[in-house]
């Protein structure tokens, strides 16, 4: 898959790691205008789908999901969650 012009952006950041002396953070953030996928193994796979966001929430977030709200198209999750 690849990222470029008007459908995408790529920011980074950087910061000073207040822990250590000479580390730093570097934090990307990424926003589609439109809706992406990736062909794998001949197989589209949606970057981005709500089971995917709940399970960053839960796994890696380590939060639990007390009420989600799908939109009506079924694209975007909003999610209140504590931990």
């Amino acid at each position: 898959m690849g990222i470029g012009g008007k459908e995408s952006e790529i920011r980074f950041t950087q910061r000073r790691d207040d822990r250590h002396n000479g580390l730093y953070l570097i934090t990307r953030h990424f926003r589609a205008e439109q809706d992406l996928s990736a062909t794998v193994a001949s197989r589209e796979i949606p970057m981005h789908t709500p089971d995917a966001f709940r399970w960053l929430l839960r796994d890696q977030g380590r939060l639990e999901i007390v009420r989600g709200f799908e939109s009506p198209d079924a694209r975007f999750l909003t999610a209140i969650c504590r931990k």
